[in-house]
Order: structure tokens, then C-alpha cells, then sequence
């Protein structure tokens, strides 16, 4: 290949790099939404008290009754003593005996009798407060499934186009141009540029961008894993600068799809005729295809 032919070749295997690195990237942030809303999906509602039959109520009632047996009884037992040590057994001092122990009775009634109260109060108050909740965890997935649904939608056309876009790549590869240690984005980004810029006319030899690349990554004037790239992305601007702005754009579109994508469905919209996602995936096509027909005519032409 010349050194146009050459140009053409990296730029078309750099734009392929760069989708499958937007595609990638535009499904992971699928894969974490639909995570989170299966979390929602997943949420189990709360089981409420259950509230007491005419049974037990009953069976309560006799338990209050009999609990208020004890202070009766002690009231009686007391002013029996008391009055029976100041005014001996006399009638009258039974009946009061009786009658404080009828009002002790009756206190201890009432008292057992409102705590119950309570109790069943509270229950009322804690089943409304979980229906309230357990309405709301029904409504969130049923939102979330939908949610889900649409998602899945859109994972499964980008992963359509991921796979068209690797089959090219490949292609491209395979046409055994570059050597196979090479065959990332960041190192077509650095040939590219090297190519663009004059810095080499070649990949191999003392001055070939092979060369070039190695010296620079022995030298940390570059940094060679994507990864850390994206990470610390500002620091490549002034040495990896094609590769900085390749990034910057792709992350651009990676954000504000993932953006839609989230918001259409929210929405709960079918998200296949999305105007956004059809004019990502409409690109992606006509840029896949255009590399196919570079390749069919370098075929042809024997390059």
C-alpha cells in the first residue's frame, strides 16, 4: 500500500475501533440500568399484620377480665387489712372492701382494656402504612418490567450492529496489514496520527510507526491500555491527540444516547422507533457498509 492507501486503510479501521468502543460502552450502561431495575423488580412486598377474628378478641376480652381479677383483689385484700385493723369486721367495712376493690377492678379493666385498644389501633395504622408501600413497590415494577422490556429492545439492535461492525473489523485486520500486536485503538489512533502528521511513511523499519509507538511507550510519552486512557483522558490531549479526540466525541454520543435511551424508556415508549437510536444505528450501517465496499475494491484491485 501507498502512503494514501495507507491513510484511507487506518482511518477506516480507526472509525470501526472507535463504534465498537461506543457500542460497548452504550451496552454496559444498558446492562447497569437494567440491573438496577431488576433490583426493583426483585423487591419483595412486606407481609402486614393479620388482624385478630371475633375469636380472639373474645378470648382477649376473657383475658382482660381476668387480669383485672389481680388489682381488685390486692385493693380488696389491702383495705381489708386496714379497715379491719381500725374499725374491726364490721358490714360497713366489707362493703367499702368490696366497693374499692369493684373500682380497682374497674380501673384495671379499663386500663387492660385501652391497651388492647391500642394494639389493634397500631395494626390498623402499620396495615395502611404497608398497602401504602406495598402499592407503590407493585407500581415501581411494573414500571420496571417495562422499562426492562424497552431496554432489552435497544441492547439487542446495538448488539446487532456490534457484531456487523467486528465482522468488518476483522476483515479488515485479516487483511494482515497490521501485525497482530497492534491491532487495537490505541495503537491505530497513534499510526494514524503519525501517518496524518508526516512523522512516518511507513509501520516498519527505524522511522516506522511501529518504531515510533514502542519508543514512545518505553519513553511514557503515551500510554498504550485503553483503560487507563479513559481514566485519565486529559492527560493524553497533547501526545495522543487523535486518540483524545476520537474519545471526547465518542463519550459525547455514548452520554447523551444513554441519556435517551434512559429517558425514552421512562417514558415507556417503544424505544425501537426512538429517532435517536435509528440515526445512531443508521450511521453505524452506512459507515460499516462503506468500509465493506473499500474492501471489495481493494480485493478487486488486488492492494
Amino acid at each position: 500500500m501507498n502512503r494514501e492507501q495507507m491513510i484511507k486503510y487506518l482511518a477506516n479501521v480507526l472509525v470501526l475501533e472507535t463504534k465498537l468502543y461506543e457500542l460497548n460502552q452504550i451496552c454496559w450502561n444498558i446492562d447497569i440500568k437494567i440491573n438496577e431495575l431488576t433490583e426493583v423488580l426483585n423487591k419483595k412486598p412486606s407481609p402486614e399484620y393479620k388482624e385478630r377474628d371475633n375469636k380472639e378478641r373474645t378470648g382477649d376480652m376473657l383475658s382482660i377480665a381476668a387480669y383485672a381479677l389481680l388489682p381488685g383483689g390486692v385493693v380488696f385484700v389491702i383495705a381489708y387489712i386496714v379497715l379491719h385493723l381500725f374499725k374491726g369486721p364490721t358490714q360497713s367495712s366489707v362493703a367499702l372492701c368490696v366497693l374499692a376493690a369493684l373500682v380497682a377492678y374497674g380501673i384495671g379493666f379499663a386500663s387492660f382494656y385501652h391497651d388492647n385498644s391500642e394494639i389493634d389501633l397500631h395494626y390498623e395504622s402499620e396495615n395502611r402504612r404497608i398497602r401504602n408501600e406495598n402499592r407503590k413497590i407493585y407500581q415501581d415494577a411494573e414500571r420496571a418490567n417495562h422499562e426492562i422490556e424497552q431496554l432489552e429492545k435497544a441492547y439487542s439492535l446495538l448488539s446487532q450492529n456490534y457484531y456487523s461492525v467486528k465482522d468488518t473489523l476483522d476483515k479488515l485486520y485479516n487483511m494482515n496489514i497490521i501485525y497482530s500486536k497492534y491491532r487495537n485503538m490505541v495503537a491505530i489512533a497513534s499510526f494514524y496520527e503519525y501517518y496524518l502528521s508526516g512523522r512516518c511513511s511507513r509501520l516498519t523499519g527505524h522511522e516506522g510507526a511501529y518504531n515510533i509507538y514502542e519508543n514512545e511507550l518505553i519513553g511514557k510519552i503515551i500510554i498504550g491500555k485503553l483503560d487507563d486512557i479513559i481514566c485519565r483522558l486529559d492527560e493524553i490531549k497533547r501526545n495522543q491527540y487523535m486518540l483524545y479526540n476520537q474519545l471526547t466525541l465518542s463519550n459525547q454520543k455514548v452520554d447523551r444516547l444513554t441519556s435517551e435511551l434512559k429517558w425514552a424508556s421512562d417514558k415507556i415508549e417503544d424505544i425501537a422507533h426512538n429517532q435517536e437510536l435509528i440515526e445512531y444505528n443508521t450511521d453505524i450501517t452506512r459507515k460499516n457498509s462503506e468500509v465493506i465496499k473499500w474492501i471489495s475494491v481493494c480485493d478487486y484491485l488486488n492492494v
